[in-house]
């Protein structure tokens, strides 16, 4: 896992364990999501800068998945809420062909991880709606791993990494459908490295005193560029993207 997320994991558990000696409620848990997204990309290569366009459907991006690993929490008390996720996912696409007696390979591997934690504060609490602000950061990494190989003969091994971290400013709402039943939706805009927003909704459930489920839809619009096309440090990343899944998490 990216280095600055797996820091930033373990300072969120160190602060959790500190917290829960103050009465906090706290959670943490995985589960599992998919991923749809639309958008352009592009990256400095050692022939040049290379652009591309993508559209995959959460099984497209399946099937192509090596490894993903994701992991969520909170800490409530009163009217704040600290809310924490790291997670990174791994693609390999691999082709070969063979023509006029020639074999070719190309293995292409990307890789992205995020890590963000997020501080509500509840400004309104009227019957069963409640209303917040909320602030924080986002940190985001993308990597491209590219192999060609001709006749069993390496001709290009190159790869192009970059990060970037944003502040994050937003308003989230909460319905109390039933003493254990909510709905809870997110706005947030995110600027620093990158510009961009998300529109989240998801619905909780409080199964048993140490138990909750959550089920998610979250849509985020993402536009980071670092350089021009031709320069050598060249980065795009503008893009559409639609998570969905289930989180289950242990409260203490």
């Amino acid at each position: 896992m990216d280095v600055k997320a797996i820091c930033l994991t373990t300072l969120v558990l160190a602060f959790s364990t500190t917290v829960a000696a103050q009465d906090w409620r706290l959670g943490i848990g995985t589960g599992i999501s998919f991923l749809a997204l639309s958008g352009d990309g592009g990256v400095d290569t050692v022939n040049g800068p290379f652009d591309f366009n993508a559209r995959m459907k959460p099984n497209e991006v399946s099937e192509i998945t090596e490894s993903a690993f994701g992991i969520s929490g909170f800490a409530e008390k009163d009217e704040w809420t600290i809310n924490y996720l790291v997670g990174q996912i791994e693609l390999q696409e691999d082709i070969s062909v063979e023509q006029g007696g020639n074999t070719g390979d190309f293995d292409l591997t990307y890789t992205r991880a995020g890590a963000e934690v997020l501080v509500d504060y509840a400004f309104s609490n009227i019957d069963k709606t409640t209303w917040a602000v909320t602030g924080g950061i986002r940190y985001s990494s993308q990597e491209y791993k590219g192999d060609i190989v001709i006749n069993g003969t390496q001709i290009n091994d190159d790869s192009t990494k970059e990060s970037w971290t944003d502040a994050v400013v937003g308003v989230v709402h909460d319905y109390s459908i039933s003493p254990t039943t909510s709905w809870t939706t997110r706005v947030d805009a995110n600027f620093g490295e990158s510009d961009g927003f998300r529109i989240g909704s998801r619905i909780n459930w409080i199964l048993h005193e140490h138990w909750e489920l959550r089920t998610f839809v979250d849509y985020r619009k993402i536009d980071f560029q670092e350089g021009e096309r031709g320069d050598s440090d060249y980065f795009l990343y503008d893009a559409k993207e639609i998570r969905f899944g289930a989180f289950i998490y242990y409260v203490l």
